[in-house]
């Protein structure tokens, strides 16, 4: 893979533009509407970084296409996922919103794919969208996605039943739809 895009940067002239081995530490917007990049890379000694910013116009999160996706042990999921296919997806396998215009959906996580997630689908999915989020959220994304008017956080975590909808202790067991 890694020969595979340095063949596309090196056929384009592009591979002044890419640093390796550099670590985006933080990104926000100035008062010109311009992306700040503090960056980060391990000096050849090992025991100090070098640090600087700069600034784009743009920024694509990139967050891992072509890892392996980790989906936790979560009792119910597997039976909910044979009885109703298609109901559950890891975000590796989304791509848009149109299968999920008008229905009832929960997005499990925090981090960024979860946070990007919630806010994309709150004015397409019925509302309120459902996030379920344990443990801490993303460092430098907080809460802030989850604080769109269309999005409900449970004060628990729900939990699945194997022939029903995603539930919580206030709620009762719905059939799932399609």
């Amino acid at each position: 893979m890694e020969g595979y895009i340095q063949g596309l940067l090196n056929r384009k002239g592009y591979e002044k533009f890419v640093s390796y081995n550099t670590f985006v530490e933080l990104v926000h917007k100035d008062k010109n509407n311009k992306w700040v990049l503090t960056l980060r890379k391990p000096l050849d000694n090992g025991k100090e970084d070098k640090w600087w910013t700069e600034s784009f116009d743009a920024v694509v999160v990139a967050a891992g296409h072509y890892t392996v996706p980790f989906i936790p042990l979560t009792p119910g999921l597997s039976e909910l996922s044979k009885n109703f296919p298609g109901s559950v997806e890891h975000s590796k396998a989304w791509r848009d919103t149109e299968k999920y215009r008008g229905k009832r959906v929960v997005v499990v996580g925090a981090s960024i794919s979860g946070t990007d997630i919630s806010f994309t689908l709150a004015n397409i999915a019925e509302t309120p969208l459902n996030p379920v989020v344990r443990g801490r959220y993303h460092p430098y994304f907080f809460d802030y996605a989850f604080q769109h008017p269309n999005i409900l956080r449970p004060p628990q975590s729900p939990t699945l039943s194997r022939t029903a909808r995603p539930m919580n202790e206030q709620s009762t067991s719905q059939t799932a739809r399609s």
